[in-house]
């Protein structure tokens, strides 16, 4: 075999140690199956193959070695490989599932730590989270439809106008939020639809001036 290129084995693998930088290994079996061995020794699968028309290789992370065995890695970058023969992403994938699996509070989270929030704003923030989407804080983002957002905002305005707009509000900024934050490696928006929106198409905003907002734990 030569010094990069070899058919992986389990036993051919183990040999491989981590030097002063990362090493990268192709499988003679497979082409476009490597390895990468790092400085600390940790060794990862990797599928490194074009888009058709594309110029530059991707790179799908398949798994770490010996976590995942050589046949285990052969077998999912086949179907890497499939997908970029047929013009997907792979990575795409791995986005859209991130993405679908985002839930509410993860959202928030990632809000807060992007912004440089005033304490008066950010207690604020966690007023609303804590009394209103404390039952929606674990739901997916995917899963907060429109009719689910529509029925919230009536049942607070039953109770305050002004704390449903807020809560809704706040809502609409979290969605804007993952709207830009996850996209797809084209950079297109995993998040298209912001279904807060639903109260505007419905005309349900009470509009009570911001000033008059108290909140209230229900």
């Amino acid at each position: 075999m030569s010094a990069t290129k070899f058919r992986f084995t389990e036993q051919a693998i183990e040999k491989l140690s981590g030097s002063d930088k990362r090493a990268r290994y192709y499988d003679s079996q497979m082409p476009g199956l490597i390895i990468d061995v790092l400085p600390s020794n940790k060794k990862t699968f990797r599928v490194y193959k074009k888009l058709p028309g594309t110029q530059k290789p991707l790179s799908v992370t398949i798994g770490s070695f010996p976590s995942n065995a050589v046949e285990q890695a052969r077998k999912q970058a086949r179907k890497a490989m499939a997908d970029i023969a047929d013009g997907m992403n792979p990575n795409d994938s791995k986005r859209h599932f991130r993405a679908a699996s985002v839930t509410l509070e993860t959202v928030y989270e990632s809000y807060k730590l992007s912004r440089k929030l005033k304490e008066t704003t950010l207690r604020g923030y966690e007023q609303v989270m804590d009394c209103y989407f404390d039952d929606w804080a674990k739901k997916r983002l995917a899963d907060l439809t429109e009719t689910r957002i529509y029925r919230r905002h009536y049942e607070l305005t039953k109770r305050s106008p002004a704390q449903a707009d807020l809560a809704m509000r706040t809502l609409r900024a979290l969605f804007n939020f993952a709207r830009a934050e996850y996209k797809s490696s084209d950079g297109r928006t995993l998040f298209p639809h912001n279904p807060v929106t639903v109260l505007s198409e419905k005309r349900c905003w009470n509009n009570v001036a911001r000033k008059q907002t108290r909140l209230r734990r229900s």
